[in-house]
């Protein structure tokens, strides 16, 4: 660390340095009226005071008021900085929770689609020499064997954040078509976690959403 800078003047006379942290004596001599004080303070700072009358004939000590340069923050700053944090947290938690919920409705939206092929294959394969359908409950879909609607079969959960329209689709053996006498419906709704979506099944049997 360095020391405060020494001036010379005549005649000598000591002052007090105002850019330290505690207050170091300075020499006078010469004739001059203004000199310049460099003080060195503890962080290695440095300021420059110019055009400071050092003028005394009666040559007594002089008090100079002590300013005090530290490292350091203001409150204001600290508090500018955590905000700026609050908000980047919470626009990122904002955005995650979209994506999670993109994520999810398109999840499920996935296997209803999914749950539709797998039943019209099963139909186009013509297993069990029957026609296969599905049917779409409020809590759960169940694909079954046969043309009728109510009947029993595989039961698969849904997401309770999702719903959906209802209603059964059965696909003819062999063609793959849709049975256009005992499907209820020829398009499901999904909607949930602020996303909608039509699957839709044609006279054909071709799914599309």
């Amino acid at each position: 660390m360095k020391s405060p800078s020494t001036l010379t003047l005549d005649p000598p006379v000591q002052y007090f340095s105002p850019l330290s942290r505690g207050e170091y004596p300075l020499q006078r001599s010469g004739k001059g009226e203004r000199g310049r004080i460099i003080g060195e303070i503890a962080c290695g700072r440095s300021l420059l005071l110019t055009g400071l009358s050092l003028t005394d004939p009666s040559h007594k000590k002089l008090q100079v008021t002590s300013y005090k340069l530290r490292a350091g923050f203001t409150l204001i700053e600290v508090l500018v900085v955590v905000g700026i944090f609050a908000i980047l947290a919470a626009l990122g938690l904002f955005l995650s929770m979209d994506v999670y919920r993109g994520n999810s409705f398109r999840s499920e939206r996935n296997m209803v689609v999914s749950i539709l092929q797998k039943v019209r294959s099963r139909a186009v394969n013509n297993i069990n020499q029957t026609k296969h359908g599905v049917r779409f409950e409020s809590d759960r879909y169940v694909i079954f064997e046969g043309p009728i609607c109510a009947a029993a079969g595989e039961e698969i959960p849904k997401s309770s954040a999702i719903a959906n329209s209802g209603g059964c689709v059965v696909f003819d053996q062999l063609t793959g078509d849709r049975d256009t006498v005992n499907s209820t419906i020829n398009s499901l709704n999904l909607t949930g976690q602020g996303f909608s979506s039509t699957v839709t099944i044609n006279d054909r049997g071709r799914i599309s959403w």
